[in-house]
């Protein structure tokens, strides 16, 4: 996407996306997974928007227009397997979270909507094992919508398989 408001559009969208995904999900369903290696429904609600306060700061920073990097070394200090058990994931309420990941969502738009040229905006960010990388806050909203659409992907394939298993018994 290159487009501005097309950006700004699909990240306020975000919020109604994953809560229509999980509407018609009762909740002793959220538990479910594809196998014990990976996470359940409920995890991955938690991961994607554990994950996207992680870069609610990066858009602040950034729009500070001073450049620089933003710092994560913290975070990847452990895996996301590991701060998913630290935080929680599979044992608490979904509520909390999805009502911080819409207001944090609206929160950030309103802040963005009178940026005309967000692409001037950029922080490096230096992943681990690799040099640093320079994003601009379009590209972070880029990767934050991706990475909902591939967890919501996921999400879809945990309910198909267990309904496959269903139908089988």
């Amino acid at each position: 996407m290159d487009n501005w408001q097309e950006i700004l559009n699909g990240y306020a969208r975000g919020p109604e996306l994953l809560s229509s995904a999980l509407e018609d999900i009762p909740d002793d369903r959220l538990g479910l997974a594809l196998d014990e290696e990976n996470w359940s429904i409920r995890a991955i609600i938690h991961h994607i928007v554990e994950g996207d306060d992680l870069f609610v700061p990066f858009i602040k920073q950034a729009l500070g227009g001073l450049g620089g990097v933003y710092r994560m070394n913290w975070y990847f200090q452990l895996s996301q397997i590991e701060w998913g058990k630290r935080w929680g994931f599979d044992k608490r309420e979904i509520g909390s979270a999805l009502a911080l990941f819409k207001a944090k969502r609206e929160h950030t738009c309103g802040i963005l909507s009178g940026v005309d040229t967000p692409w001037e905006f950029k922080l490096s960010i230096t992943w681990p094992g690799n040099d640093p990388i320079e994003y601009s806050i379009p590209e972070i909203m880029e990767i934050q919508i991706h990475h909902l659409n591939e967890h919501l992907g996921e999400i879809q394939d945990i309910l198909q398989f267990h309904q496959g298993i269903k139908q089988k018994d």
